[in-house]
């Protein structure tokens, strides 16, 4: 799995929460 990938769900993940 690449780390690039893994930063950008953890993005999402996080704006879901913010949201």
């Amino acid at each position: 799995v690449n780390k690039k990938y893994i930063k950008y769900y953890l993005k999402l993940l996080t704006y879901t929460f913010f949201i």
